[in-house]
């Protein structure tokens, strides 16, 4: 049960830093 809490929150957290990586990539452009 914990291991599949922890593969919930992994990729919870790998789904936020894409989505925090394509928002910069976004922001960056927008800026240029």
């Amino acid at each position: 049960m914990s291991l599949l809490i922890n593969a919930l929150v992994m990729s919870c957290a790998a789904f936020v830093a894409m989505l925090l990586l394509a928002w910069l990539a976004y922001a960056d452009a927008d800026r240029k």
